[in-house]
């Protein structure tokens, strides 16, 4: 838990520091996915890719926040931009075949992954 702390803490500072830093943004996205903050990992995951629209890597870090809540639709849109960016960005490609399985909430059918598309079920 200690290191989880130092990583939020560290995140957190830089992004005060400087409040475009989509670094520090993508590291608080990833910090609260860890910790089933999905919401918040997604508003700062959305933020990183805002911050920093032409950098692959965080729109495949959104797509893999949006995919672990079950958005496939938004996830897919974020992986193929990722692609787009960078076409031979292998983590991007993998995401769309060989999600991670989760457990964010509840949310899942006991496989592990969602048991629907929680953009439909809203």
């Amino acid at each position: 838990m200690n290191d989880y702390r130092a990583t939020v803490y560290a995140a957190c500072q830089a992004r005060d520091a400087d409040a475009s830093n989509s670094e520090a943004w993508s590291l608080l996205a990833w910090t609260n996915l860890e910790f089933h903050n999905v919401n918040d990992a997604i508003v700062k995951a959305a933020r990183a890719v805002a911050l920093a629209p032409q950098e692959p890597r965080h729109h495949r870090e959104l797509a893999e926040v949006r995919a672990a809540v079950g958005r496939w639709s938004q996830a897919i849109e974020s992986y193929n931009r990722a692609l787009h960016l960078e076409p031979g960005l292998e983590a991007a490609r993998v995401g769309f075949t060989d999600p991670v399985p989760v457990n964010v909430g509840g949310l899942h059918d006991g496989s592990g992954y969602p048991a629907r598309d929680a953009e439909t079920s809203r």
